[in-house]
């Protein structure tokens, strides 16, 4: 059995190619998600993938973060992602440096200010 050097994780070749696998069609899964749903909250869906963000709804139920998953099976990914919701960067890093979840600038522009806290 052939051992390669690329990632010390690695054990051989063959899971090497496995996961070379998975993370291909994983990182594609993660993609299509984004563009599908879109942000949960301000509903903005013109937004690229890499402005999107996943917020776990239960902390306590949370396996790892999406980004660590992409090299796991994939269905363990998929009910990884049924556990989210999906928020664009800036509604979801207010969340977490304030604990108030709100629209984002762009989105309030379009929507009433009575709109803008969420209980």
């Amino acid at each position: 059995m052939k051992i390669l050097i690329i990632n010390r994780n690695t054990r051989n070749e063959h899971e090497w190619r496995r996961k070379d696998r998975l993370r291909t069609i994983n990182r594609r899964l993660i993609r299509q998600e984004k563009l599908c749903r879109g942000c949960e909250l301000c509903g903005r869906r013109d937004l690229p993938p890499p402005e999107l963000h996943f917020h776990h709804r239960d902390q306590a139920k949370k396996r790892r973060k999406i980004c660590h998953m992409i090299t796991s099976a994939t269905d363990v990914l998929v009910d990884e992602l049924a556990q989210c919701r999906l928020w664009c960067r800036w509604s979801h890093n207010h969340f977490h440096r304030t604990g108030e979840i709100r629209f984002c600038p762009q989105a309030l522009a379009a929507r009433p200010a009575e709109m803008e806290v969420f209980a």
